[in-house]
């Protein structure tokens, strides 16, 4: 998620200046769970994000929120499941990553603390600023580990969700 302040630093953000991310389709969450055995590939969207960024010295920072129960897999009890027996998204309806300061540039390495079901966790990833047209297209990718978070890893019919999930964050403006 530093990867969307840094593309707003490179593109006029002014120092010292908070900016509001509002949550639309173009700001999201995806996230992909491979199946053992392997030959089932579970894909999630529908996490929209939204929040703020600030300039801090020619770093930027920010505090991001994620709607849980927007999630959706394409199969409507694997979404039931998925967000009242794993999620408990009505516990646990949010997650929210606080990014760390990170100096801008068009690839770049990123930490924060994700708060997931409860539990707050160190993370990185990597992300990347390009221009498509007059939008400014940021996408970011981090690997969570279900069990950190006290996550139940989702098993039915023989068929158990690994513990690493991929996430993608895609954030346009």
């Amino acid at each position: 998620m530093k990867w969307f302040f840094m593309s707003l630093f490179l593109c006029g953000f002014a120092f010292g200046e908070t900016h509001t991310i509002e949550r639309s389709q173009n700001n999201k969450v995806s996230w992909t769970a491979i199946g053992s055995p392997g030959f089932l590939q579970i894909d999630g969207e529908g996490g929209y994000v939204e929040g703020t960024l600030k300039d801090e010295g020619g770093k930027v920072s920010g505090i991001f929120t994620c709607e849980l129960t927007k999630f959706k897999t394409g199969m409507t009890t694997r979404d039931k499941h998925m967000k009242n027996d794993y999620l408990h998204v009505k516990k646990f309806p949010t997650a929210k990553l606080v990014l760390d300061p990170v100096e801008t540039s068009r690839s770049f390495d990123f930490t924060g603390e994700l708060t997931l079901h409860g539990v707050t966790k160190k993370v990185k990833g990597k992300g990347n600023l390009k221009k498509v047209g007059s939008t400014n297209v940021i996408t970011a990718k981090m690997t969570l580990i279900l069990t950190d978070y006290n996550i139940e890893i989702p098993s039915y019919l023989g068929v158990t969700v690994a513990k690493n999930v991929d996430l993608e964050v895609h954030l346009a403006y």
